[in-house]
Formats: structure tokens, sequence, C-alpha cells
């Protein structure tokens, strides 16, 4: 069978008529997560070295925020690009492009790309003490949420409702 000249071996997502271009939920809809991390980073983390007058930038904990930080957008960026616009393809190929489908799967993506993170961490710092199920269900329940944020922010910026019938519903 013969395809027509404009689809050959390129898949034709553009038949959707969406709110916003795809790229720009692609391109912040993984901001979510840094900017969860900033506001927890913020609110939770304390500074365990001693206070010194006139240190700008010396502090231990300030240099593991800037780290963590650039390990959260690239992480995040990393999996919205990697495993976030194929299942976004494969959706549209089933013709399943929902909300509900968008997010129930980016939070198990989500939740298990954390267990890997974690578990990636447990290997380099080698000093975990305690029962380990619980930090597992601890960070799979951290990913799936964070999975889940990724996936309705993107399906608010580009348009997607519950509707999976080709076209996407009014935005409310």
């Amino acid at each position: 069978m013969r395809r027509p000249p404009g689809e050959a071996g390129v898949i034709q997502i553009s038949r959707m008529k969406f709110k916003r271009p795809l790229w720009q939920g692609f391109s912040v809809a993984p901001l979510t997560i840094p900017v969860v991390y900033v506001a927890w980073a913020l609110i939770f983390w304390k500074d365990p070295t001693p206070k010194q007058e006139f240190s700008d930038f010396t502090s231990y904990a300030v240099y593991a925020w800037v780290f963590g930080f650039s390990i959260v957008i690239f992480t995040s960026y990393s999996v919205s690009a990697i495993i976030g616009i194929p299942l976004f393809i494969m959706l549209k190929r089933l013709n399943k492009v929902s909300f509900w489908w968008m997010v129930l799967l980016a939070a198990l993506i989500g939740a298990g790309i954390s267990i890997v993170i974690f578990l990636l961490a447990m290997k380099i710092g080698a000093e975990f003490r305690g029962n380990l199920l619980p930090e597992i269900a601890r960070f799979f329940l951290i990913g799936g949420v964070l999975g889940s944020m990724v996936a309705a922010v993107f399906c608010r910026i580009v348009g997607i409702t519950s509707q999976s019938r080709g076209q996407p519903g009014p935005s409310h």
C-alpha cells in the first residue's frame, strides 16, 4: 500500500486542533517539577552549616540546592522528551489523547523514574540505613504526583480535555 507523498514515514499529529502548539506544552510543562522543587526548598530546606557573615555563596546547602535544581531541570526535560513525546504519539495513534490518559500514564512514568533515581542515589551514596520499602513507596508517590502534575499542565497548555474523539474539547 502506497502512502501519499506528505505522509511517508511521518506521524501526522497535526490533524488534531489544539489551543496552542505542542512545542509550547513540551517546553513549559516540564518546568512544573523545578517550580515545585524551588517551593519545597524555600519552605522546608534548612541550611545545616554554621552562618558566616559576608559569605555570599559559600554555604554547602546552597551548592547542594543549585546542584539539585540542575539535576531536577535536566531530568524533567529529559523524561519529557525521551518518554513524553513518544507517549503522546502513541496515544494519538490509539485515539486515546485525553486528559485522564495523559495524567494516568505520566503518573506511572513519574513514579518509575523517581524510584530509579532513588535507587541510583542509594547506589552512589551507599549509606542508607533503615527500612527500604517505605522509602520506595514515598518516592513512588512523589514521582507519581510530579508526573501527573506535568501532564496536567501540558494538557492545560495545549487544550486537551477529557475527550479522546480526535478533537480536544473546549477549555473552560
